[in-house]
């Protein structure tokens, strides 16, 4: 067990206890290659597209040796996010552990790195936890220094402004940045100067984990919020509750779905890890000695990003029974309706923290080996 501070423990059980994207060791599971979906399957898990017929292809693998005539090479270590540059046709990568964003090609040659130095003084960053690309800037949320860093695209630092401790994720739409949770709203909207402009929705659109008499000291506001802009569309995905919410430009909420209520597929995958849970509950329970701020819950949705032809692509962990078959899902949700289509790849071991759906395909995170792995579209 990883106890990441001393308030809560947070676990996200995905197949037969497997910690992905909490920072535990991965286990993992034989995956029937190769495999076709037909008669019980087919309506056992309606809905999910065509498994490709290709193994994916190696993108990078950290430590990398870049094939340039730089001194420095090994530049690309244990990667937590990626998105997609569609300007140039390359990638970009969030490094935690090295407080950094790196952009590089296809066949893995580094173009640009974004901040990359620890500390609290002027351009250095403590606790990167997210970060957005536009046409023509990058921008990194320092939540250690309640800070946002702007650079341009060749890695030169334009500007950096504070905000708020609370804000955990960060994403350019509409000529201006967007940061949720907003302090009295749901998301708070920054001019690209810095300056605070304004705010959009309510905060009871992002609920706390815990709220009511029965949570301990201060529930812990939308913990798992994760903010992308599709072409029109604001969407917010609270892993933590496996819920979206959809915000239009000025903030009027689209719609909003519980996917733990309302969903059946993701309602049926809750009732089959219940037992899981609640062991491990219990197990938790018992080592934390009676202190009511740990926590033990199912994260369904792992991560989200959006591209340009206003499709928002999600890593889902299924449940534990169909993650120890199928391994990973990524879904294609369409922002506007709420609709989404369901993928399975090979794979087993590959998160499906996916950048974008263009020509290009799609990409993944494998959090056992650290390779970025290129998948084309069905």
């Amino acid at each position: 067990m990883n106890v990441t501070n001393a308030a809560s423990v947070y676990l996200c059980i995905a197949g037969l206890l497997v910690a992905v994207a909490c920072g535990e060791k991965t286990e993992t599971v034989d995956h029937p290659s190769q495999r076709s979906f037909s008669g019980a399957d087919t309506g056992t898990y309606r809905n999910v597209g065509p498994v490709t017929k290709s193994p994916p292809e190696l993108v990078a693998r950290g430590p990398v040796l870049v094939p340039d005539t730089s001194e420095k090479t090994e530049w690309l270590g244990q990667v937590n996010g990626i998105e997609i540059d569609v300007s140039s046709h390359g990638l970009f990568g969030l490094q935690k552990n090295r407080a950094n964003v790196v952009r590089f090609t296809f066949d893995g040659k580094l173009v640009a790195t974004y901040g990359g130095r620890r500390g609290r003084g002027p351009g250095e960053i403590t606790r990167l936890v997210d970060f957005s690309v536009s046409d023509d800037a990058v921008a990194l949320l320092d939540r250690g220094n309640a800070r946002v860093l702007v650079y341009d695209r060749a890695g030169r630092l334009a500007r950096e402004f504070p905000v708020s401790p609370y804000h955990r994720s960060i994403a350019f739409f509409r000529n201006q940045i967007m940061l949720i949770p907003g302090d009295t709203s749901a998301i708070d909207v920054f001019s690209r100067t810095g300056v605070h402009v304004g705010s959009l929705g309510e905060r009871s659109d992002l609920p706390a984990r815990c709220e009511g008499s029965g949570c301990h000291d201060a529930p812990v506001f939308c913990r798992g919020c994760e903010v992308v802009a599709s072409a029109s569309l604001l969407v917010v995905v609270n892993t933590d509750q496996s819920m979206i919410t959809a915000f239009d430009a000025s903030g009027a909420t689209e719609w909003r779905r519980d996917f733990l209520e309302e969903d059946a597929l993701v309602a049926s995958w809750a009732e089959m890890d219940e037992p899981v849970v609640k062991e491990m509950q219990r197990e938790v329970a018992g080592r934390a000695q009676g202190d009511s701020r740990t926590e033990v819950f199912k994260s369904y949705f792992m991560d989200a990003q959006a591209s340009g032809d206003e499709i928002v692509t999600l890593a889902v962990v299924p449940s534990a029974a169909a993650f120890s078959r199928f391994g990973y899902e990524l879904w294609l949700l369409d922002p506007v309706s709420g609709n989404y289509r369901r993928y399975r790849y090979p794979r087993q071991g590959v998160g499906y923290l996916a950048g974008g759906t263009n020509a290009t395909g799609f990409f993944g995170i494998d959090p056992i080996t650290g390779g970025i792995f290129r998948f084309a579209l069905p």
